[in-house]
């Protein structure tokens, strides 16, 4: 959420305050856009969270759940920071990298699981 106020108070500096005032469809436009920016962030973080701190205990390797979880993290930024500025080919691949990474934690934790037998 730090992220989304951040880059969208820099996209009013970067679009200027008085032009966004008198193009209302601009500034509508620009609200939509970080309405779905945090609506995505509050479908996809709660989840990856809740999947990263429930495989801490069993994950096979705690090495590759931080790597996994940091690499997730910078992806989700990414992703927020593409979608803002419409850079559609970039924002795909960040999310696909996040959501391979949250599927790494899966595999990780399923593989500790499978250790504990």
């Amino acid at each position: 959420f730090v992220f989304s106020f951040f880059f969208f108070y820099f996209e009013y500096l970067q679009k200027g305050f008085k032009k966004l005032d008198q193009d209302t469809s601009a500034r509508e436009q620009l609200a939509q856009r970080w309405i779905r920016v945090v609506s995505n962030d509050l479908e996809q973080v709660p989840l990856a969270l809740l999947i990263a701190w429930a495989s801490v205990p069993v994950a096979r390797s705690p090495v590759a759940h931080a790597v996994l979880i940091s690499i997730f993290g910078l992806n989700r930024v990414l992703y927020s920071v593409f979608f803002a500025y419409e850079k559609q080919p970039h924002r795909t691949y960040a999310w696909f990298f996040a959501i391979l990474s949250v599927l790494g934690m899966i595999i990780n934790t399923f593989v500790g699981c499978a250790d504990l037998w």
